[in-house]
């Protein structure tokens, strides 16, 4: 592989998170919690810089700090690291994370510092606690919707918030509650079948998808907008 020839650089942060999703990479299914092989760490930032530092010399221009193994929010750095990747690097840096960390003073704060460069995509799976929960297990359901809210709010560049929905059979009652709420408050919103199996939630019925795929038509403006 040419490395120079890469366009986005994928970045896994942290294996810290502060939920257990049960089909996430690292939840032991038997438990529900952190697999025991898992160990936990932070990527050390110093090394991050001088990642970012070694990423000058090809076309990588934009950094994406995924959940694979944990919530990018949680590590205690991640502030300096997109600072250092879009001030002082000139990138363009995604981050993925369920909302619940971190409070709206910090998100107002990260939406009118860099000018449009910083994307964050909100992994938010129902429209109250109980239905998210269901999932997103451990996450303050109304913690995300603020922190999401206030982050869309004090964005100017409308499309730089992303309310991401995995739609399951318990939630997909409510996706005209989420894209009545992003349209409102100027948020993205993506929502996709879970196509992974986890028991009885995976949509199976035809109706069920059916009516998912018709939403997704419906919806189709608040993600190609933005």
């Amino acid at each position: 592989m040419d490395w120079k020839k890469l366009k986005i650089l994928e970045v896994s942060f942290t294996t810290y998170c502060n939920a257990n999703c049960p089909l996430c990479a690292r939840t032991d299914k038997k438990t529900g919690k952190k697999k025991d092989s898992l160990p936990l760490w932070h990527y050390d930032i110093d090394n991050f810089k001088k990642l970012c530092d070694q990423l000058q010399s090809t076309e990588i221009r934009s950094i994406h700090f995924c959940g694979d193994y944990g919530d990018p929010m949680m590590h205690p750095h991640i502030e300096e690291a997109i600072d250092y990747a879009i001030l002082q690097k000139g990138m363009l840096v995604q981050v993925d994370t369920n909302g619940g960390v971190r409070d709206k003073d910090w998100y107002k704060k990260m939406a009118e510092r860099y000018e449009g460069n910083l994307y964050i995509n909100f992994s938010i799976d129902g429209f109250d606690q109980a239905t998210n929960s269901m999932y997103r297990v451990d996450v303050d359901f109304e913690k995300a919707k603020e922190n999401c809210t206030t982050f869309a709010k004090y964005n100017l560049w409308p499309g730089n918030c992303n309310w991401q929905m995995l739609i399951f059979n318990h939630n997909y009652h409510q996706i005209d509650d989420v894209a009545n709420y992003c349209k409102e408050n100027g948020i993205r919103f993506d929502f996709k079948l879970n196509k992974r199996h986890w028991h009885r939630y995976t949509v199976k019925s035809p109706e069920i998808i059916e009516f998912v795929e018709a939403k997704q038509k419906e919806y189709s403006y608040l993600t190609d907008e933005y």
